[in-house]
C-alpha cells in the first residue's frame, strides 16, 4: 500500500462543504470564528477593567494638576515630575505613571484586536489553501481622545474580507487557482523550462550566506512549489514539510540530489548556479504541470 492509497481528493472534499448562503461560511468555520472571538473579547474585557481602574486611580493626581500629562500626535507624553512638592506623593508616583500605563493598555488592546483579525484570516488560508492578505485592521493604536475601551471586534467583519477575496468564486475554485499561482509567483515564465521529463526553474536555489543550505526564502518558495506539484499529481495538498517530502532530516543543500516521497517524481536537484531541477518519471506529467504553471503565470 502506498502513501497515497487512502487519501481523498482535496478538491472534492472542499466542494462538499455545505455553506449556508445567509452565513457564507460553513458551521465548522463559524464555530471556530465564534470561539476565537470569545477568547479575544475575554481578553479585552480584562483590559477594559484595568483601563478604568487605572483612570480612576489617576483622577486625583490629574485633576489636582499634581501631574501634568501632555500628548502629541505620535502618542508620546511629558511627565512633569518637578511639579510634585510632597515627597510622599513624589515617591509613590515613581511606581505609578498614569500616562505610561494608559498607553500600554491601548497598545495591548490594539494588539489583541489585530491578532484576532489575522487569526481568522490565517484559519481560512490554511484550511482552504487560499491567499487572503493578512489584514491591517486594528493595527494603529488610537489616540487617547479616540480610544474606546468598550469596542469589541466582530468576526463577521473579517469574514467579509475573506469573501471579498473570493471575488464571487467558491473556496474550491479559489484554492485551485491560488495553489498554482503561488507556486512560482515571483518568477517570470522565461525562467521555467521543460525538456523531456525535466522541469527547471532558474534563479531559484539561493544558499545561506555562510552555509551551503538552501536559504530561508528559498525554502519558503519551495514549500509553495511543492504544494502545487503535489496537488497537480495527487489532487490534494501535501500535509508535511519540505524535509519529509525530500526524504531528508536536514535542511536541503545546494549541489545535492534528493529523492521524493511521491512515486511520480524521480528527484529534486539544486545547483550552484541557483537552478532547481525536478525530474519526473513521466514526460506527460512534466509537460502537464509545466503548462498549468505557465497558465497561472500568464494570468499574473
Amino acid at each position: 500500500m502506498t502513501l497515497f492509497d487512502n487519501e481523498t481528493d482535496l478538491l472534492a472534499q472542499v466542494e462538499a462543504v455545505e455553506i449556508d448562503n445567509t452565513e457564507r461560511i460553513s458551521p465548522e468555520d463559524r464555530e471556530y470564528c465564534m470561539h476565537i472571538q470569545k477568547c479575544c473579547h475575554q481578553a479585552l474585557d480584562q483590559l477594559e477593567r484595568n483601563y478604568r481602574r487605572m483612570m480612576e486611580d489617576s483622577k486625583e493626581y490629574i485633576e489636582s494638576e499634581t501631574v501634568k500629562i501632555q500628548f502629541n500626535d505620535t502618542y508620546g507624553y511629558v511627565f512633569s515630575e518637578w511639579q510634585i512638592k510632597d515627597p510622599a506623593t513624589k515617591y509613590r508616583l515613581k511606581h505609578f505613571v498614569p500616562c505610561m500605563q494608559e498607553k500600554t493598555i491601548r497598545n495591548l488592546f490594539t494588539e489583541a484586536c489585530h491578532m484576532f483579525a489575522n487569526d481568522i484570516v490565517d484559519y481560512f488560508n490554511d484550511k482552504y489553501g487560499i491567499n487572503v492578505k493578512r489584514t491591517d485592521r486594528f493595527k494603529t493604536v488610537q489616540d487617547i481622545t479616540k480610544f474606546d475601551p468598550t469596542f469589541r471586534p466582530q468576526y463577521e467583519d473579517i469574514v467579509d474580507d475573506v469573501i471579498a477575496h473570493l471575488g464571487g468564486r467558491s473556496f474550491a475554485q479559489t484554492m485551485e487557482d491560488e495553489i498554482y499561482a503561488n507556486a512560482l509567483r515571483y518568477y517570470h515564465k522565461d525562467e521555467i523550462e521543460i525538456k523531456g521529463s525535466r522541469l527547471t526553474v532558474g534563479c531559484f536555489a539561493d544558499a545561506c550566506f555562510y552555509r551551503n543550505e538552501l536559504s530561508y526564502e528559498t525554502q519558503s518558495q519551495l514549500e509553495k512549489f511543492i504544494d502545487a506539484l503535489h496537488y497537480y499529481l495527487t489532487g490534494h495538498r501535501y500535509p508535511g514539510g519540505i524535509n519529509g517530502y525530500l526524504n531528508t532530516n536536514r535542511t536541503p543543500e545546494v549541489s545535492r540530489t534528493y529523492g521524493c516521497v511521491l512515486p511520480k517524481i524521480e528527484h529534486f536537484k539544486f545547483y550552484k548556479n541557483r537552478k532547481m531541477e525536478v525530474k519526473f518519471k513521466s514526460e506527460s506529467d512534466a509537460k502537464g504541470f509545466y503548462e498549468r504553471i505557465k497558465q497561472s503565470l500568464n494570468k499574473n
